[in-house]
């Protein structure tokens, strides 16, 4: 089976992290196969890593 990928780059989207967790966990529920999630957080200087790293625990 293919792995699909979907990648997300991560800067300045601190108030953007929880409607995005919202879409993923919604889009997981809904599509069916072996699909990785891919969050790049490349450096962003407010609170977006640490969010994203709650959100995922």
């Amino acid at each position: 089976m293919t792995t699909r990928s979907i990648v997300f780059p991560i800067y300045r989207n601190q108030a953007n992290i929880p409607s995005l967790m919202q879409a993923v966990a919604n889009f997981h529920a809904r599509y069916a196969g072996d699909i990785e999630f891919v969050f790049v957080i490349d450096g962003s200087p407010d609170e977006s890593g640490p969010l994203l790293l709650n959100a995922l625990k």
